[in-house]
Protein backbone atom coordinates (compact mmCIF):
# COMPACT_ATOMS: atom_id res chain seq x y z
CA UNK A 1 0.00 0.00 0.00
CA UNK A 2 2.78 2.40 0.96
CA UNK A 3 4.59 1.85 -2.35
CA UNK A 4 1.34 2.39 -4.33
CA UNK A 5 0.59 5.67 -2.55
CA UNK A 6 4.14 6.87 -3.14
CA UNK A 7 3.88 6.01 -6.83
CA UNK A 8 0.64 8.02 -7.19
CA UNK A 9 2.12 11.02 -5.38
CA UNK A 10 5.29 10.82 -7.50
CA UNK A 11 3.19 10.88 -10.68
CA UNK A 12 1.40 13.98 -9.34
CA UNK A 13 4.75 15.73 -9.09
CA UNK A 14 5.49 15.55 -5.40
CA UNK A 15 9.34 15.73 -5.22
CA UNK A 16 9.61 14.12 -1.79
CA UNK A 17 7.35 11.28 -2.91
CA UNK A 18 9.40 10.87 -6.11
CA UNK A 19 12.59 10.55 -4.07
CA UNK A 20 10.95 8.08 -1.73
CA UNK A 21 9.59 6.07 -4.67
CA UNK A 22 13.10 5.90 -6.16
CA UNK A 23 14.46 4.65 -2.85
CA UNK A 24 11.75 1.97 -2.68
CA UNK A 25 12.56 0.84 -6.24
CA UNK A 26 16.29 0.70 -5.52
CA UNK A 27 15.62 -1.25 -2.33
CA UNK A 28 13.47 -3.76 -4.24
CA UNK A 29 16.17 -4.23 -6.88
CA UNK A 30 18.85 -4.72 -4.23
CA UNK A 31 16.69 -7.37 -2.53
CA UNK A 32 16.10 -9.03 -5.91
CA UNK A 33 19.84 -9.22 -6.54
CA UNK A 34 20.34 -10.69 -3.06
CA UNK A 35 17.54 -13.22 -3.69
CA UNK A 36 19.14 -14.10 -7.04
CA UNK A 37 22.40 -15.03 -5.33
CA UNK A 38 20.46 -17.03 -2.73
CA UNK A 39 18.48 -18.81 -5.47
CA UNK A 40 21.66 -19.80 -7.34
CA UNK A 41 23.12 -21.12 -4.10
CA UNK A 42 19.94 -23.10 -3.35
CA UNK A 43 20.05 -24.61 -6.83
CA UNK A 44 23.66 -25.71 -6.27
CA UNK A 45 22.69 -27.22 -2.90
CA UNK A 46 19.92 -29.30 -4.49
CA UNK A 47 17.14 -27.23 -2.91
CA UNK A 48 15.07 -26.59 -6.08
CA UNK A 49 11.82 -25.62 -4.33
CA UNK A 50 13.55 -22.81 -2.43
CA UNK A 51 15.40 -21.77 -5.59
CA UNK A 52 12.17 -21.66 -7.61
CA UNK A 53 10.41 -19.49 -5.04
CA UNK A 54 13.26 -17.00 -4.99
CA UNK A 55 13.68 -16.97 -8.78
CA UNK A 56 9.95 -16.26 -9.16
CA UNK A 57 10.31 -13.26 -6.84
CA UNK A 58 13.36 -11.99 -8.73
CA UNK A 59 11.49 -12.23 -12.05
CA UNK A 60 8.63 -10.11 -10.65
CA UNK A 61 11.11 -7.32 -9.89
CA UNK A 62 13.66 -7.59 -12.72
CA UNK A 63 11.28 -8.77 -15.44
CA UNK A 64 11.09 -11.73 -17.81
CA UNK A 65 14.78 -11.94 -18.64
CA UNK A 66 15.66 -15.14 -20.54
CA UNK A 67 18.52 -16.02 -18.18
CA UNK A 68 16.20 -15.78 -15.14
CA UNK A 69 13.40 -17.75 -16.81
CA UNK A 70 15.86 -20.50 -17.76
CA UNK A 71 17.17 -20.84 -14.20
CA UNK A 72 13.62 -20.82 -12.81
CA UNK A 73 12.63 -23.53 -15.32
CA UNK A 74 15.57 -25.64 -14.17
CA UNK A 75 14.51 -25.24 -10.54
CA UNK A 76 10.89 -26.11 -11.38
CA UNK A 77 11.98 -29.24 -13.26
CA UNK A 78 14.19 -30.38 -10.38
CA UNK A 79 11.35 -29.68 -7.93
CA UNK A 80 9.17 -31.99 -10.07
CA UNK A 81 6.77 -29.20 -10.97
CA UNK A 82 6.59 -30.09 -14.65
CA UNK A 83 3.61 -27.86 -15.43
CA UNK A 84 5.40 -24.75 -14.16
CA UNK A 85 8.64 -25.86 -15.83
CA UNK A 86 6.85 -26.05 -19.20
CA UNK A 87 5.37 -22.56 -18.73
CA UNK A 88 8.77 -21.09 -17.89
CA UNK A 89 10.48 -22.80 -20.83
CA UNK A 90 7.82 -21.49 -23.23
CA UNK A 91 8.22 -17.96 -21.83
CA UNK A 92 11.99 -18.22 -22.15
CA UNK A 93 11.79 -19.22 -25.81
CA UNK A 94 9.49 -16.25 -26.51
CA UNK A 95 11.78 -13.62 -24.99
CA UNK A 96 15.16 -15.15 -25.94
CA UNK A 97 17.32 -12.40 -27.46
CA UNK A 98 20.46 -12.70 -29.59
CA UNK A 99 22.98 -12.65 -26.68
CA UNK A 100 21.04 -15.44 -24.96
CA UNK A 101 20.77 -17.45 -28.17
CA UNK A 102 24.56 -17.42 -28.52
CA UNK A 103 25.09 -18.54 -24.92
CA UNK A 104 25.46 -22.14 -23.65
CA UNK A 105 22.22 -21.65 -21.70
CA UNK A 106 20.23 -21.61 -24.95
CA UNK A 107 21.31 -25.14 -25.79
CA UNK A 108 20.51 -26.04 -22.17
CA UNK A 109 17.00 -24.63 -22.71
CA UNK A 110 16.51 -26.83 -25.78
CA UNK A 111 17.71 -29.89 -23.85
CA UNK A 112 15.38 -29.02 -20.95
CA UNK A 113 12.42 -28.71 -23.34
CA UNK A 114 13.18 -32.20 -24.62
CA UNK A 115 13.53 -33.63 -21.08
CA UNK A 116 10.13 -32.35 -19.98
CA UNK A 117 8.67 -33.61 -23.26
CA UNK A 118 7.45 -30.19 -24.26
CA UNK A 119 5.55 -30.70 -27.49
CA UNK A 120 3.86 -28.45 -30.02
CA UNK A 121 4.77 -26.81 -33.32
CA UNK A 122 6.18 -23.67 -31.68
CA UNK A 123 8.66 -25.61 -29.54
CA UNK A 124 9.74 -27.74 -32.47
CA UNK A 125 10.17 -24.66 -34.65
CA UNK A 126 12.25 -22.97 -31.93
CA UNK A 127 14.40 -26.08 -31.58
CA UNK A 128 14.94 -26.30 -35.36
CA UNK A 129 15.80 -22.61 -35.53
CA UNK A 130 18.24 -22.96 -32.64
CA UNK A 131 19.93 -25.93 -34.32
CA UNK A 132 20.19 -24.03 -37.61
CA UNK A 133 21.66 -21.02 -35.79
CA UNK A 134 24.20 -23.22 -34.03
CA UNK A 135 25.23 -24.80 -37.33
CA UNK A 136 25.52 -21.37 -38.97
CA UNK A 137 27.68 -20.08 -36.11
CA UNK A 138 29.90 -23.16 -36.33
CA UNK A 139 30.25 -22.73 -40.10
CA UNK A 140 31.10 -19.05 -39.66
CA UNK A 141 33.70 -19.92 -37.04
CA UNK A 142 35.26 -22.49 -39.40
CA UNK A 143 35.41 -19.88 -42.18
CA UNK A 144 37.10 -17.39 -39.85
CA UNK A 145 39.69 -19.98 -38.79
CA UNK A 146 40.38 -20.84 -42.43
CA UNK A 147 40.63 -17.15 -43.35
CA UNK A 148 43.18 -16.50 -40.59
CA UNK A 149 45.17 -19.53 -41.71
CA UNK A 150 45.16 -18.09 -45.26
CA UNK A 151 46.40 -14.73 -43.97
CA UNK A 152 43.29 -12.54 -44.01
CA UNK A 153 40.51 -11.47 -41.63
CA UNK A 154 36.96 -10.23 -42.25
CA UNK A 155 35.66 -7.37 -40.10
CA UNK A 156 32.08 -8.32 -39.14
CA UNK A 157 31.12 -4.65 -38.77
CA UNK A 158 32.27 -3.33 -42.17
CA UNK A 159 32.61 -6.64 -44.09
CA UNK A 160 36.03 -5.47 -45.22
CA UNK A 161 38.57 -8.24 -45.72
CA UNK A 162 42.02 -7.32 -44.32
CA UNK A 163 45.45 -8.83 -44.67
CA UNK A 164 46.33 -10.03 -41.17
CA UNK A 165 49.97 -9.00 -41.53
CA UNK A 166 51.58 -6.00 -43.20
CA UNK A 167 54.26 -5.93 -45.91
CA UNK A 168 56.97 -6.62 -43.30
CA UNK A 169 59.29 -3.59 -43.44
CA UNK A 170 59.51 0.18 -43.92
CA UNK A 171 57.88 1.33 -47.16
CA UNK A 172 57.10 4.58 -48.96
CA UNK A 173 53.62 5.51 -50.14
CA UNK A 174 54.18 4.73 -53.81
CA UNK A 175 55.43 1.24 -53.10
CA UNK A 176 52.55 0.73 -50.62
CA UNK A 177 50.13 1.35 -53.50
CA UNK A 178 51.99 -1.10 -55.74
CA UNK A 179 52.20 -3.68 -52.93
CA UNK A 180 48.41 -3.87 -52.54
CA UNK A 181 47.68 -3.77 -56.26
CA UNK A 182 50.00 -6.68 -56.93
CA UNK A 183 48.99 -8.72 -53.87
CA UNK A 184 47.60 -12.22 -54.46
CA UNK A 185 46.23 -13.71 -51.25
CA UNK A 186 43.47 -16.15 -50.39
CA UNK A 187 42.84 -16.70 -54.09
CA UNK A 188 41.95 -13.02 -54.61
CA UNK A 189 43.62 -10.50 -56.88
CA UNK A 190 41.58 -7.34 -56.14
CA UNK A 191 43.27 -6.09 -52.98
CA UNK A 192 43.58 -2.33 -52.50
CA UNK A 193 44.91 0.19 -50.01
CA UNK A 194 42.55 1.09 -47.14
CA UNK A 195 41.21 4.62 -46.84
CA UNK A 196 42.01 6.61 -43.71
CA UNK A 197 38.44 5.88 -42.53
CA UNK A 198 39.04 2.15 -43.06
CA UNK A 199 42.14 2.40 -40.86
CA UNK A 200 40.21 4.30 -38.19
CA UNK A 201 37.87 1.31 -38.08
CA UNK A 202 40.65 -1.08 -37.04
CA UNK A 203 42.22 1.18 -34.42
CA UNK A 204 41.53 -0.10 -30.91
CA UNK A 205 41.29 3.10 -28.86
CA UNK A 206 41.04 1.29 -25.53
CA UNK A 207 44.31 -0.58 -26.15
CA UNK A 208 45.90 2.11 -28.37
CA UNK A 209 46.93 -0.43 -30.96
CA UNK A 210 45.69 -2.12 -34.10
CA UNK A 211 42.72 -4.41 -33.53
CA UNK A 212 43.32 -8.11 -32.98
CA UNK A 213 43.96 -10.25 -34.99
CA UNK A 214 45.66 -7.71 -37.30
CA UNK A 215 49.39 -7.35 -36.72
CA UNK A 216 52.10 -4.83 -37.53
CA UNK A 217 55.55 -6.30 -38.04
CA UNK A 218 58.31 -5.36 -35.54
CA UNK A 219 59.18 -1.67 -35.81
CA UNK A 220 55.97 -0.76 -37.63
CA UNK A 221 53.63 1.74 -36.02
CA UNK A 222 51.85 3.60 -38.83
CA UNK A 223 50.12 2.54 -42.07
CA UNK A 224 49.68 4.32 -45.42
CA UNK A 225 46.15 4.97 -46.65
CA UNK A 226 44.66 5.57 -50.11
CA UNK A 227 43.21 8.91 -48.97
CA UNK A 228 45.02 11.72 -50.83
CA UNK A 229 46.60 14.63 -49.00
CA UNK A 230 47.20 18.22 -50.08
CA UNK A 231 48.21 17.15 -53.58
CA UNK A 232 48.81 14.03 -55.62
CA UNK A 233 52.27 13.63 -54.08
CA UNK A 234 50.83 13.36 -50.56
CA UNK A 235 48.64 10.86 -48.71
CA UNK A 236 47.28 10.32 -45.22
CA UNK A 237 48.44 7.59 -42.84
CA UNK A 238 47.29 6.43 -39.41
CA UNK A 239 49.60 6.16 -36.40
CA UNK A 240 48.54 3.11 -34.39
CA UNK A 241 50.20 4.31 -31.20
CA UNK A 242 47.67 7.08 -30.61
CA UNK A 243 45.25 6.99 -33.57
CA UNK A 244 46.57 10.24 -35.05
CA UNK A 245 46.31 11.03 -38.76
CA UNK A 246 49.63 11.81 -40.42
CA UNK A 247 50.06 13.45 -43.82
CA UNK A 248 53.21 12.49 -45.71
CA UNK A 249 54.80 12.59 -49.14
CA UNK A 250 54.32 9.38 -51.07
CA UNK A 251 58.07 9.33 -51.71
CA UNK A 252 58.80 9.40 -47.95
CA UNK A 253 60.11 6.10 -46.59
CA UNK A 254 60.22 5.53 -42.84
CA UNK A 255 61.30 2.42 -40.90
CA UNK A 256 57.94 2.59 -39.11
CA UNK A 257 55.73 2.88 -42.23
CA UNK A 258 53.79 -0.16 -43.36
CA UNK A 259 51.27 -1.30 -45.98
CA UNK A 260 48.09 -3.18 -45.09
CA UNK A 261 45.59 -4.17 -47.78
CA UNK A 262 41.80 -4.58 -47.87
CA UNK A 263 39.10 -5.79 -50.18
CA UNK A 264 35.33 -6.03 -50.01
CA UNK A 265 34.19 -9.45 -51.25
CA UNK A 266 31.73 -8.79 -54.09
CA UNK A 267 28.99 -11.38 -54.47
CA UNK A 268 29.81 -11.91 -58.14
CA UNK A 269 33.61 -11.99 -57.86
CA UNK A 270 35.62 -14.92 -59.08
CA UNK A 271 38.47 -16.28 -57.00
CA UNK A 272 40.68 -16.53 -60.03
CA UNK A 273 44.14 -15.14 -59.47
CA UNK A 274 45.05 -15.82 -63.07
CA UNK A 275 42.53 -13.32 -64.47
CA UNK A 276 43.96 -10.40 -66.45
CA UNK A 277 44.77 -7.58 -64.02
CA UNK A 278 47.54 -5.71 -65.80
CA UNK A 279 45.10 -3.05 -67.10
CA UNK A 280 43.37 -2.39 -63.77
CA UNK A 281 43.82 1.13 -62.39
CA UNK A 282 42.68 2.69 -59.11
CA UNK A 283 41.49 6.26 -58.62
CA UNK A 284 39.84 8.38 -55.90
CA UNK A 285 37.62 11.29 -56.90
CA UNK A 286 34.20 12.92 -57.14
CA UNK A 287 31.39 12.01 -59.53
CA UNK A 288 30.59 14.90 -61.87
CA UNK A 289 28.05 13.24 -64.20
CA UNK A 290 25.94 10.08 -64.49
CA UNK A 291 24.37 8.77 -67.69
CA UNK A 292 21.93 6.01 -66.74
CA UNK A 293 20.96 5.37 -70.36
CA UNK A 294 24.57 4.80 -71.42
CA UNK A 295 25.40 3.29 -68.01
CA UNK A 296 28.45 5.46 -67.45
CA UNK A 297 29.80 7.72 -64.74
CA UNK A 298 32.27 10.57 -65.07
CA UNK A 299 34.69 11.15 -62.20
CA UNK A 300 36.97 14.09 -61.44
CA UNK A 301 40.13 12.69 -59.79
CA UNK A 302 41.53 14.27 -56.65
CA UNK A 303 44.95 14.13 -58.32
CA UNK A 304 45.14 17.24 -60.47
CA UNK A 305 47.34 17.83 -63.48
CA UNK A 306 50.38 20.09 -63.26
CA UNK A 307 48.56 23.05 -64.85
CA UNK A 308 45.80 22.90 -62.23
CA UNK A 309 43.22 21.27 -64.48
CA UNK A 310 41.63 17.91 -63.84
CA UNK A 311 41.60 14.90 -66.13
CA UNK A 312 38.00 13.62 -66.11
CA UNK A 313 37.49 9.89 -66.36
CA UNK A 314 34.37 8.32 -67.88
CA UNK A 315 33.87 4.60 -67.29
CA UNK A 316 31.07 2.19 -68.04
CA UNK A 317 29.16 0.40 -65.28
CA UNK A 318 27.57 -3.00 -65.90
CA UNK A 319 26.10 -5.91 -63.98
CA UNK A 320 29.55 -7.21 -63.07
CA UNK A 321 30.58 -3.90 -61.44
CA UNK A 322 30.62 -4.19 -57.67
CA UNK A 323 29.22 -0.96 -56.13
CA UNK A 324 29.18 -0.71 -52.35
CA UNK A 325 29.35 1.73 -49.44
CA UNK A 326 30.90 -0.84 -47.11
CA UNK A 327 27.57 -1.79 -45.52
CA UNK A 328 25.31 -2.59 -48.45
CA UNK A 329 25.37 -2.99 -52.21
CA UNK A 330 24.51 0.11 -54.24
CA UNK A 331 23.15 0.65 -57.74
CA UNK A 332 24.00 3.13 -60.47
CA UNK A 333 20.68 4.87 -59.82
CA UNK A 334 21.64 5.47 -56.17
CA UNK A 335 24.70 7.53 -57.14
CA UNK A 336 24.63 11.29 -57.62
CA UNK A 337 26.95 14.06 -58.82
CA UNK A 338 29.18 15.21 -55.98
CA UNK A 339 29.47 11.71 -54.48
CA UNK A 340 33.02 10.81 -53.44
CA UNK A 341 34.17 7.41 -54.70
CA UNK A 342 37.11 5.06 -55.09
CA UNK A 343 37.05 3.46 -58.55
CA UNK A 344 38.91 0.41 -59.79
CA UNK A 345 38.63 0.23 -63.57
CA UNK A 346 39.99 -1.49 -66.66
CA UNK A 347 42.02 1.24 -68.34
CA UNK A 348 41.92 -0.53 -71.71
CA UNK A 349 38.14 -1.08 -71.79
CA UNK A 350 37.25 1.99 -69.66
CA UNK A 351 35.00 -0.24 -67.56
CA UNK A 352 34.58 0.04 -63.78
CA UNK A 353 35.10 -3.23 -61.90
CA UNK A 354 34.68 -1.87 -58.36
CA UNK A 355 33.25 1.36 -56.93
CA UNK A 356 33.43 2.24 -53.23
CA UNK A 357 30.97 4.99 -52.25
CA UNK A 358 31.63 7.42 -49.37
Amino acid sequence: MRASVLAILALLGCPVAAMAQTAVTQSAEEKARSDYRAARLALERKQPAIALEKFEGVIKVLGNRPDLLYLAAQAAFQAEKSGRAKELVQQCFKVADEPFKTSPEYQGLIDLAARIELEGPEIKAWARAAEAEAQARAAAADLKRKALADGYWVDDRTRLMWTVRDNGSGIDGNHAIDYCRSLRMGGWADWRQPTIEDLDGVYDRSMQRIKHPLELSPGGFWVWSATPGRSREWAWALVFGDGAHLEGRLSFKSPGGRALCVRLPPANASKDVDRETDDLEFMSGEITAIDEAAKTITVKPYQNTEDGGAELLTVSVDGATDITDGEQDRTLASLAPGTEVDVEYDSAKKRATYIFVY
